[in-house]
């Protein structure tokens, strides 16, 4: 459960708010410094426990540091949440740059921006299907026997890859792995994927009727979908005074309606198969909001809430569903974004670019698209996959973190990584 902040009306304000400060920069430099604590293994399995697993906060052993940081911040909180309260607060940045935890999707590939290094580690999974080297006995040549690499590629390809977006970013590169290791692998998406080795299908996500044309031309080839990949995202910079409707509107049915219907159409021949996978690129912003993208961040949430719950659902029919959860993520989404105008965005204008070019910033130097396709590959391939997946060590930690901290630091936290502390406009 989370921790509240109390309010105490004798705290000493501006003591309290140097020891939060203190305290925000100590969790600040905890998780840029995750990269470097192996600790044999203890950070990793904590933080994927937590984060993938709904394990207790409590578990974060650590010697208690993340756990002590985020009493610390919960029992001293009175004075923050003044602070909060106060919008002349100008607190310095928890994070810089090289740490972001907000994140947005990329139509046609998708490109969710929460940010990790490109040096994070991939979350290991054991599978059924994956290969290891085999080696001959010393009256053996190696030539006449087959390798476990070479079965497992001619059983991939008897199965269905259906990936709704990738024709660029994420999916592209997912496709690229699955197509490596034998699948049959098919894009539906309004742009074709220039890749060898994969069959095009035009799908408009925003149309329901293109969506079950897609599937059932699949199922009329292959009888099933083994494996379902759902890539393809829109994101806008807009005050939400200002939103138009068929924007938000186009954003969810993208987001999250066209997922929804996909999973409806291929949910009965996965039964019928005895099984599959469906996984689904959301977004840490899902978790942590993305200032000026708030339709965004709503349709990353929903979007995980729901996977939670059909993952319950499909579980006796041996279907597995999981939500993937990247960071900021390099591809080609950030010139696609949809931003507002100064004529739409009136006083809210300054703060939207600094937000936008923040968020740019973030998604540009994150991770690389075959970084969050790898751990799609292994998801899809794990017996026994998480149901929300945070991609990195840095995002499992966020993720974690979030079910600890309370909602006001938070928030504190998304309004000092997007430089939003502005103090009140009076009207």
């Amino acid at each position: 459960m989370k921790k509240q902040f109390y309010n105490d009306g004798n705290v000493d304000f501006n003591k309290q708010q140097a020891q939060n400060d203190i305290r925000l920069d100590n969790l600040s430099d905890f998780i840029e410094a995750a990269d470097d604590l192996a600790i044999d293994g203890t950070l990793a399995s904590q933080a994927d426990s937590l984060a993938e697993d709904g394990g207790a906060a409590d578990d974060l052993a650590i010697d208690g540091t993340l756990a002590s940081q985020a009493d610390g911040l919960a029992e001293d909180g009175g004075a923050a949440e003044k602070a909060f309260a106060n919008p002349a607060d100008d607190s310095a940045a928890v994070f810089d740059s090289g740490s972001g935890f907000d994140g947005a999707s990329a139509a046609d590939g998708e490109n969710p921006q929460t940010h990790s290094t490109d040096g994070e580690s991939s979350q290991a999974y054991s599978t059924d299907r994956e290969s290891s080297q085999t080696h001959s006995t010393d009256g053996e040549n190696p030539q006449t026997h087959s390798t476990d690499g070479d079965d497992a590629r001619r059983q991939n390809a008897l199965k269905t890859v259906l990936i709704i977006g990738a024709s660029d970013g994420i999916g592209q590169k997912t496709a690229e792995i699955f197509i490596e290791k034998g699948y049959r692998v098919y894009n539906a998406s309004r742009t074709p994927s220039a890749l060898g080795g994969i069959v095009n299908i035009t799908l408009d996500a925003a149309d329901d009727i293109s969506i079950q044309k897609a599937v059932n031309e699949i199922i009329a080839e292959r009888q099933s979908v083994d494996i379902f990949v759902y890539s393809a995202g829109f994101s806008m910079s807009a005050p939400v005074e200002s939103a138009i409707e068929q924007d938000y509107r186009y954003l969810f049915d993208v987001n999250f309606f066209a997922f929804a219907k996909a999973v409806q159409l291929i949910i009965p021949h996965m039964r019928s198969n005895g099984g599959g996978r469906i996984i689904a690129v959301s977004s840490m912003g899902g978790l942590f909001p993305i200032v000026f993208d708030s339709f965004y961040s709503a349709s990353k949430a929903a979007l995980n809430m729901f996977i939670k719950s059909i993952a319950i659902e499909l579980e006796p029919y041996g279907i597995r569903v999981t939500s993937v959860m990247p960071g900021g993520t390099a591809t080609g989404f950030t010139r696609k974004r949809k931003v507002y105008p100064p004529e739409l965005t009136g006083d809210y204008e300054a703060r939207l670019m600094k937000a936008n070019a923040i968020l740019a910033d973030i998604e540009q130097n994150g991770m690389p698209p075959q970084r969050v396709a790898a751990d799609i590959a292994a998801i899809a391939e794990s017996p026994l996959p998480p149901i929300i997946h945070a991609v990195g060590i840095k995002n499992k930690i966020l993720a974690a973190a979030d079910k600890i901290l309370p909602d006001s630091l938070n928030s504190m936290l998304v309004k000092n990584k997007y430089k939003q502390n502005a103090p009140k406009i009076k009207n």
